[in-house]
């Protein structure tokens, strides 16, 4: 079992080597997003949260990344 485990192993880290890879990042609009009816408080769903999602982009280091991207880094 343990060389079949390991042979699994190696074949997912070939299959990830020959790809490329690409990163999808969730941004909340709102505190609650997500949590259901269940434990959301009435509010309009329309309504965006600026300085949450600001703070989610910053902690996602996305700027600094595209920074990069643009300077071929």
């Amino acid at each position: 079992i343990c060389l079949q485990v390991m042979d699994n192993v190696d074949t997912i880290i070939g299959i990830l080597k020959k790809t490329q890879v690409h990163f999808v990042h969730c941004v909340l609009p709102q505190h609650f997003a997500g949590l259901g009816d269940q434990e959301r408080p009435a509010q309009d769903d329309f309504i965006i949260d600026v300085p949450l999602m600001r703070d989610q982009i910053r902690s996602f280091e996305i700027l600094d990344v595209l920074r990069l991207h643009r300077f071929n880094c």
